[in-house]
């Protein structure tokens, strides 16, 4: 039995698997040429370990999580060896140039990491001026997991770094490959809490979107809500990250540490799209109940989803929504003949799966562009929605309800990013909404995005 394995299962010996990699590495370098490809990657077996508890005790100041939502995969990265990070209004079709520039067919899994602001067409608020409207990582080392048991560690590096690759060890040095057994610590005391609006002024919004729909402008609006929480000390994102994914319920976990200070975390069960060369898979998502205290409660309030028209017609307007907006990049479209119920830990929601195949010629600035911002967090007509969400949400939302995810030269998967907030020093500020559309109720939606934000209160204790 190896060293790495000495200590039992999930345990290895820091000290020898970090000599074991270190020789790896110097040798890699000193054996590989530069050729045509700008990011030239290390990759080497690294034993089975808790990533997002590897990652949380990291020092380095930029670090990213990401798991898919089936978890089949799962990266966390540390620092950064390319970063494509853009303004407002800016052309997505030359940001995945220039990703597409970097990746490589020869690297399975190099991959760009990273977000994109919600509404990129305005500027950012305080909350998020530091991330700019996108950015995208490659990491200048990873620990991941692939077909969920095959780790990996890999390091990136530019060109350059084969002959000068002295800084490049001395990163590697820094790296913690020991686990930090101990109980995660309660998260700080919650000291206050601001809503954003407050219940008065969201019952106003609510029923300005209704004499909207009066004129027939428009058909669906989401408005959002943002709770700001102070606490008593600064609470860590990724001990948070770790807390929340003791929801047993299938979701995308995310979280990105773009500077000592802030970071941005998100437990979404909504997938954006997933493309695996030109096959595409879609979530429609909408309409929601909470979950019962029991079985039985939990199956009323099921079937009083299932047999709401109002949810109904929400969860028709994101299908024909989605299909509509990407008629004309995708064909061969396959949507589920039966609605079905995703039951998270607090919440259920009406489902339904689209796939579909690209067109020739078409790729992923061409589905974020139709798809992006869906009807389940946007509404319908995606413009008309979008001007109003502007005039009335008086807060920037920065990566809420954005897409989040990854990029690769024949593949890429993206969520949405609801569920989530940021930290930042000693506060969180949380984002959730509720799709308002003919017949919505003002105090109701207001207990909807409560229900939405449940699994965040637990863990603060709020």
């Amino acid at each position: 039995m190896s060293a790495e394995k000495s200590k039992g299962n999930n345990q290895f010996d820091p000290d020898d698997l970090r000599k074991r990699i270190r020789r790896e590495l110097i040798g890699f370098c000193t054996k590989s040429t530069c050729g045509t490809e700008k990011i030239i990657r290390f990759e080497t077996e690294f034993p089975e370990t808790d990533l997002l508890n590897l990652i949380r005790v990291q020092t380095a100041v930029k670090k990213i999580y990401f798991k898919s939502r089936d978890s089949l995969f799962e990266i966390a990265g540390v620092s950064s060896v390319a970063v494509e990070r853009r303004d407002y209004e800016f052309d997505l079709s030359d940001l995945f140039t220039d990703m597409r520039s970097v990746l490589s067919e020869n690297h399975e899994y190099l991959s760009f990491y990273g977000g994109i602001k919600f509404d990129t067409n305005s500027p950012s608020d305080i909350l998020n001026e530091n991330f700019g409207a996108c950015e995208f990582i490659v990491p200048r080392f990873e620990f991941y997991r692939r077909d969920e048991g095959n780790y990996q560690f890999a390091a990136n590096l530019i060109s350059c770094d084969i002959l000068a690759n002295k800084d490049l060890i001395e990163e590697f040095d820094k790296l913690i490959f020991s686990q930090d057994d101990e109980e995660l610590k309660k998260c700080p005391a919650v000291i206050s809490r601001e809503d954003i609006p407050d219940q008065s002024s969201w019952r106003a919004g609510v029923k300005d979107v209704l004499k909207i729909f009066k004129q027939g402008e428009c058909d669906k609006v989401v408005l959002s809500r943002r709770s700001d929480f102070i606490f008593d000390a600064n609470p860590e994102p990724f001990a948070s990250l770790m807390k929340l994914r003791s929801n047993d319920a299938p979701s995308y976990l995310y979280c990105y540490q773009y500077n000592e200070h802030s970071a941005f975390i998100a437990m979404s069960p909504e997938q954006l799209y997933k493309r695996d060369g030109m096959k595409i898979c879609v979530d429609a998502l909408a309409g929601t109940r909470k979950r019962g205290s029991d079985a039985g409660e939990d199956t009323v309030f099921a079937k009083d989803l299932l047999d709401s028209d109002k949810d109904k017609r929400e969860h028709d307007m994101v299908i024909d929504g989605i299909c509509s907006e990407t008629e004309s990049i995708c064909t061969d479209f396959v949507v589920d003949k039966e609605v079905r119920i995703v039951k998270l830990k607090t919440v259920q929601h009406l489902y339904h799966k689209i796939q579909a195949l690209l067109k020739p010629g078409f790729s992923d600035e061409d589905l974020l562009k139709a798809l992006h911002p869906t009807p389940a967090v946007g509404g319908l007509p995606k413009k008309i929605a979008m001007d109003h969400i502007r005039e009335i949400e008086a807060f920037d939302r920065g990566l809420y309800a954005g897409p989040v995810g990854y990029v690769r030269s024949n593949s890429a998967e993206f969520s949405v990013a609801i569920r989530s907030g940021y930290v930042s020093g000693d506060m969180m500020h949380l984002f959730s909404g509720a799709g308002i559309v003919p017949g919505s109720k003002p105090d109701d939606e207001w207990e909807e995005i409560e229900n939405k934000l449940a699994n965040f209160r637990e863990i603060i204790g709020e």
